[in-house]
């Protein structure tokens, strides 16, 4: 698609129905329900501007909304969820504690509950 320029950790809809992935300007979702063109038709942008860079996405049980992890840092970094008609995102949790964004790349999300880890930045050398 024009003007795409980056598609990262994109995932499939429960339904099939949609791929979602975090774009420089967003959540991009693609409608599979409706023949695309290179010129972008069955493409939309439906959250994330404004909201800091998204860095990942995921989708709850159904296909309704889709959640998404943003980096911002005058704002934040949080999980926020938007519905896939658009409008306004809705706050799911915020990610306060000293890096956590830069650890945390995938999660899933059920509808009621957000699973993530976070890696221990401790290194090590091995002698072998």
């Amino acid at each position: 698609f024009s003007g795409t320029r980056t598609a990262a950790y994109q995932r499939w809809s429960p339904d099939g129905r949609w791929i979602a992935w975090a774009d420089r300007d967003g959540v991009a979702l693609l409608d599979l329900s409706v023949p695309s063109t290179p010129d972008g038709v069955g493409l939309r942008i439906v959250g994330g501007r404004g909201e800091g860079a998204v860095r990942s996405v995921a989708w709850g049980r159904g296909a309704q909304e889709v959640y998404y992890l943003t980096a911002d840092p005058t704002r934040g970094n949080a999980i926020r969820a938007v519905s896939v008609g658009g409008g306004a995102s809705r706050l799911v949790m915020r990610l306060d504690g000293a890096g956590w964004v830069q650890r945390i790349q995938r999660f899933a999300v059920d509808d009621r509950r957000v699973f993530f880890s976070l890696a221990d930045d401790e290194a090590d050398v091995w002698v072998m």
